[in-house]
């Protein structure tokens, strides 16, 4: 898969203004996972082999209260733009992609992304 075909999946589920539910890495930083609820259904970003990551709050932004204290209601972060693009390094082709998430935004390089969706009512 090519960065515009990530670009045009991603977009096909409608992620602007929806909150994030679940941000999470694993493996050592090799795996990320970005979840947000729409109306019915789990939307999952899920990065893997990643080789960065950043994180970046926005300092003017106060917190009320540490986010393992907060409800789902109450969780901040709102998907406000995503990019993807293609890099080539070592002759390796890596994905960037830069996220906005007021007030934080994410960037990662990492060698493949997946994008899929399941109904909430299979969790609940």
């Amino acid at each position: 898969m090519n960065a515009k075909k990530i670009q045009e999946e991603i977009e096909k589920n409608w992620y602007w203004d929806f909150r994030v539910e679940r941000i999470e890495s694993s493996n050592f930083f090799d795996d990320l996972i970005l979840e947000y609820f729409d109306e019915n259904d789990i939307v999952s970003f899920r990065f893997e082999s990643c080789y960065e990551i950043h994180f970046q709050q926005d300092l003017h932004f106060e917190k009320k209260k540490r986010m393992k204290n907060c409800s789902s209601n109450e969780i901040p972060y709102y998907i406000q733009d995503v990019s993807v693009s293609e890099v080539t390094k070592k002759e390796d082709t890596y994905y960037n992609v830069f996220m906005n998430i007021w007030p934080m935004s994410l960037n990662v390089l990492c060698k493949d992304v997946h994008v899929s969706r399941k109904s909430r009512m299979s969790i609940e």
